[in-house]
């Protein structure tokens, strides 16, 4: 790719930021005429001020035929403005007869020059933007390179985790969403803290700061961000401590994973129903203001409470058509069954929970495994014997609320 030329970009941070500075009219005296506005009019110092980049500017090709064409028309224009000009202080007669209408010609001639200039401008903007990205996008290859070359074929398998072809964009959102999560970690938080560690040992830094990345959660966040519109997310949840829904407590990463899963559901890109588990009522009352924003959000809430609580899952499907009006929220995974022509499996997550406010462990599984069909059993088990949440409390009678529109 050829170098760009320091003159065009200067040209062009020029123009975005209206950095152009002229000769002011004070500085532009000249000797015995007196001031420039007294004897060119209004024509004579626009031309002055803004000829020298149509003229000689490098925002445009020199070989272009608009180029061209523009700086033969700014000459022109700048040739008769100074003929109206010296007209008379020459005594040439031909001019003191058509002073008006030379400067009137030259006025025309000019601003079809700067409107032809002003657009070959913005077209080589345009082209400085999409090379822009372009140079974004090859660095982001040459790290994706660099990772290839430090570790070997490990690296390859993540490069084309990163960039699914074909089929696998739709297919395998999970996969890339992995993809997108290891290669964070492996740009990003690992290379971060290996320079930390480095500037300690060479005395540039006094102390070294570590934070822990959990990996499972940013998974589920670039998951919930690669679904496509229209998918469905069934869970099972035993984060029965409200401290790990709330910002100033809950671990940084799940939050923005549940912060990323409302946005999306609040632009009905996503149905979520969601089964939150309690071992007793005290646990209950304590998370009801949880239950309430995820209600308000616009997630389909069921409570459940027991002194046993079920495993913490979930079940994931992906639109294959237009999705049908009306949803089966009693029976949820039946109905998605049922509805295989417009609905695929697209995995089963499986979850372990550290304190009842962390999770410290993830399976992901396939939807034609065994493991997967266990999970529907489960999810509808429990699904059946809770209650539904709606208006700040518990319904009485689930059944009413068992249908509505996706």
């Amino acid at each position: 790719m050829r170098g760009l030329n320091p003159g065009l970009l200067a040209d062009r941070e020029g123009l975005r930021g209206g950095k152009y500075e002229y000769p002011t009219l004070d500085a532009m005296k000249l000797s015995r005429v007196g001031h420039p506005a007294e004897m060119l009019g209004l024509p004579g110092v626009c031309a002055l001020r803004f000829l020298n980049p149509i003229l000689w500017g490098d925002l445009m090709s020199e070989s272009s035929a608009s180029a061209r064409f523009t700086r033969l028309t700014a000459w022109i224009g700048l040739v008769l403005e100074v003929l109206a000009f010296v007209g008379r202080p020459l005594q040439l007669a031909f001019v003191e007869s058509h002073q008006g209408d030379l400067e009137k010609l030259g006025i025309v001639l000019f601003l079809i020059s700067l409107v032809t200039w002003l657009e070959a401008s913005n077209k080589g903007m345009t082209k400085l933007d999409q090379m822009s990205s372009e140079l974004r996008a090859l660095t982001e290859e040459a790290k994706k390179i660099d990772l290839i070359a430090r570790y070997g074929s490990s690296a390859v398998w993540l490069a084309r985790l990163l960039n699914p072809q074909g089929q696998d964009v739709a297919r395998f959102p999970h996969c890339r969403a992995g993809g997108e999560t290891l290669s964070h970690l492996l740009l990003n938080t690992y290379t971060q803290a290996a320079e930390e560690f480095y500037r300690f040992r060479s005395g540039e830094k006094d102390k070294v700061e570590l934070s822990e990345a959990s990996i499972i959660n940013l998974f589920l966040k670039n998951l919930i961000l690669s679904l496509p519109r229209g998918s469905v997310w069934l869970g099972t949840s035993k984060l029965q401590d409200s401290t790990a829904w709330e910002e100033r407590t809950a671990e940084p990463s799940y939050y923005e994973f549940e912060s990323a899963v409302e946005a999306r559901i609040e632009k009905s890109d996503l149905t979520y129903l969601r089964l939150l588990c309690f071992q007793d009522e005290e646990r209950y009352r304590q998370m009801s203001h949880i239950l309430g924003r995820q209600e308000g959000k616009g997630l389909r809430v069921r409570v459940l409470i027991q002194n046993e609580l079920p495993q913490d899952i979930s079940l994931i499907w992906v639109p294959k058509t237009r999705l049908p009006n009306e949803f089966d929220f009693s029976d949820p995974v039946q109905f998605l069954q049922k509805q295989s022509s417009k609905f695929e499996p697209l995995c089963g997550l499986s979850f372990g929970i550290r304190a009842d406010r962390e999770v410290n462990q993830m399976q992901l599984i396939r939807p034609d495994a065994e493991e997967f069909s266990e999970l529907k059993r489960a999810f509808r088990k429990s699904w059946a014997a809770a209650r539904a949440y709606a208006n700040g409390r518990i319904d009485s009678d689930t059944a009413q609320n068992s249908t509505g529109s996706n």
